[in-house]
């Protein structure tokens, strides 16, 4: 990603801001990362002193948890789980905190709630983060019981759901498994109570902003009634296994909006040692931090209070630069995964933030430049995360992933150019048009419809194709030749396609479609008078 061309009018700000921004080339967090500006200030010094202060048996020089109270959750759900994974606390972490806050503040006109799956293999230790979560609320339960009102369990309808909101509006469900779930509520012949399970949480993610209404269900089995709910701030801790998430996976499941809502915290490949040593409950220092910080937000719900975390002057800059960035990256998709995803990150990255600052100072929650860089390195590995796995192929095996999708009509006219026609010709076509490098659309369909990639589609194999040579034109890897030039050239007029740059599609010294079409000429005289219409197809 190049940063530099993001505010083109100042380029000292430019320079400023790419100084700062740290892009992250991997999805994982790990010990010992340096967390942006931080750093560069000297953060090593001044972040420990800030863990010595809370008395954590933990000494992470340079901590993936950030700073404050969210690093100290982080840190204990670490070194309390029988195998600590950094990247499962981390989620953890940011799922309790989010519980716990996102209903008493707001950052940016939404509240600070936040869906958070951890994908890991099994073994790996995904379950540290409910486990840890769970001892720290028994712990502070005993200073403030009410703290048991932010936890809830596995939802098993969206009306008992939002029954459950209707009362106590913020708080953390654990969702496990939730790959299978994801599933069942994104099938194409998912049932009724799935879909509107799907359809409930994507409504009450957007409804956590204060003033913000939830509006309750009418049935007519009455005892499913449902009331409204002011301003839910529902958070969700997930867990699932890369296959089970990406396997079933396509691109309209990140077109409706509920995978982007989410932050996807990748587990490490490898199982830790286990911690003979691991806590049994946190130290008093960080109970009460923890206690402070509920009662807080008890209070807030009890009086109707909601605190706005603001940003300052560096934050305010990167916050801008950030939505120009993404912005930008929304224009030039080509496929809605890049849209929608990209939609998304900025004011995730500003949620994250908010939570952070929190955690430095509940009562007066300012966001500045290290939180700021700290979420937006998060946010924008995660997504480029799961960008890379469409572009590669390796998610949607079931169809509907639309990169997949271009990359298999690529493949198909790559075939179609560097075969032979007789091993062609059992398709749509004819010999002169594969020797002039036309590809019909009836060829390129007939090739695909029957595949994984497009037969699954959901909108159908021809549909599916239809789009995917609509993207690509629009992308100008492929141009389409007009009726009347097919008709001069070849005496029909299927709808038919030429490849703009023959050498970015085919390694070797490839003819443009002109310089083939001269070749033809020479052999096909009856064509030559015809040859100028080609000319606005010409690719060099």
């Amino acid at each position: 990603m190049n940063w530099t061309n993001l505010l083109k009018p100042n380029s000292l700000k430019l320079a400023r801001i790419s100084k700062r921004i740290k892009i992250m080339e991997n999805i994982s967090f790990r010990p010992g990362m340096m967390q942006g500006a931080e750093h560069e200030q000297g953060a090593d010094q001044e972040q420990n002193q800030k863990l010595n202060s809370i008395n954590c048996p933990v000494d992470h020089k340079e901590t993936a948890f950030g700073t404050g109270l969210l690093s100290d959750i982080g840190n204990f759900i670490y070194n309390s789980a029988p195998i600590g994974e950094i990247n499962v606390a981390l989620a953890g972490a940011v799922a309790f905190m989010a519980g716990l806050t996102g209903g008493a503040y707001n950052v940016s006109g939404t509240g600070l709630n936040q869906y958070v799956l951890i994908i890991s293999q099994t073994g790996i230790g995904k379950e540290g983060a409910p486990g840890g979560i769970t001892k720290l609320v028994q712990a502070v339960s005993a200073s403030v019981p009410a703290v048991y009102d932010f936890l809830g369990g596995n939802p098993v309808s969206i009306e008992a759901l939002l029954k459950r909101l209707a009362v106590n509006p913020c708080g953390l469900l654990f969702f496990g498994e939730a790959g299978y779930k994801i599933k069942a509520m994104t099938a194409r012949n998912a049932n009724p109570a799935k879909v509107a399970m799907m359809a409930g949480l994507l409504d009450i993610y957007g409804k956590s902003g204060a003033g913000s209404i939830l509006q309750g269900q009418e049935h007519s089995d009455r005892d499913k009634n449902t009331i409204a709910a002011k301003s839910p701030a529902l958070s969700i801790l997930g867990d699932t296994t890369p296959e089970t998430l990406f396997e079933n996976l396509g691109e309209s499941d990140i077109a409706n909006g509920f995978l982007p809502r989410w932050l996807m915290f990748h587990a490490g490949s490898k199982r830790g040692e286990l911690n003979e040593n691991a806590l049994k409950e946190p130290w008093p220092k960080l109970q009460q931090a923890v206690a402070d910080l509920a009662t807080q937000c008890l209070q807030s719900a009890h009086i109707g209070r909601v605190t706005d975390v603001k940003l300052d002057g560096p934050a305010q800059e990167l916050s801008r630069g950030m939505s120009s960035f993404a912005t930008r990256n929304i224009n030039d998709a080509t496929a809605e995964v890049n849209r929608h995803l990209w939609n998304r990150a900025h004011l995730k990255t500003l949620k994250l933030a908010a939570l952070r600052a929190v955690g430095n100072n509940y009562l007066n929650p300012i966001i500045n430049e290290a939180d700021f860089v700290w979420a937006m390195n998060m946010v924008m590995a995660q997504t480029e995360g799961v960008l890379a796995k469409f572009e590669r192929g390796e998610v949607g095996e079931l169809g509907g992933n639309q990169n997949k999708q271009q990359a298999e009509v690529v493949r198909v006219i790559r075939d179609y150019m560097s075969r032979s026609w007789l091993d062609c010709s059992k398709y749509h076509g004819d010999e002169i048009m594969h020797r002039g490098g036309v590809i019909s659309f009836a060829h390129i369909q007939q090739r695909l419809s029957p595949t994984a990639a497009f037969k699954n589609d959901r909108i159908g194999p021809r549909d599916a194709v239809i789009r995917t040579i609509k993207s690509l034109l629009e992308s100008d890897i492929i141009r389409e030749v007009s009726q009347k030039q097919m008709v001069e050239m070849f005496g029909k007029h299927p709808r038919a396609f030429v490849v703009s740059d023959p050498k970015a599609i085919l390694a070797g010294p490839w003819l443009s479609f002109s310089e083939v079409l001269v070749q033809i000429l020479t052999l096909e005289s009856s064509f030559s008078d015809s040859f100028n219409g080609f000319n606005v197809l010409t690719l060099k």
